[in-house]
């Protein structure tokens, strides 16, 4: 069930199917924070690729409400945190408040 889930905040290309997901309150708040917080294998959450994406701020802020400040903090691994993907992708202004009002100001000042 865990790996389904993991697919299925991965695939960007039906972001209804993980807002359903996100949104299910049959599924534990623990198993959707797991997933979100997978990564592959350069260190990439699905918060990273809905940041490059640029998704809908609305799945984004669920991911981040769901997530947390864990999420946000996190590193691929190249030591790059989700401020630097959405910088680096020109993400708009409100990318950079959803982050920020979750963790992102001391995503700043994280190593």
């Amino acid at each position: 069930r865990m790996k389904k889930l993991i697919k299925t905040v991965n695939n960007l290309t039906r972001r209804h199917e993980i807002l359903a997901c996100l949104r299910d309150n049959n599924i534990p708040l623990e198993e959707k924070q797991e997933a979100l917080r997978a990564k592959n294998s350069h260190g990439v959450t699905a918060l990273f690729w809905a940041v490059r994406r640029r998704v809908d701020h609305t799945l984004l802020e669920e991911m981040v409400e769901i997530g947390g400040e864990i999420l946000v903090r996190e590193t691929n691994t190249y030591g790059e945190n989700i401020l630097h993907c959405a910088a680096f992708c020109g993400s708009p202004t409100r990318v950079f408040q959803i982050l920020g009002d979750v963790g992102g100001k001391e995503a700043l000042l994280a190593k």
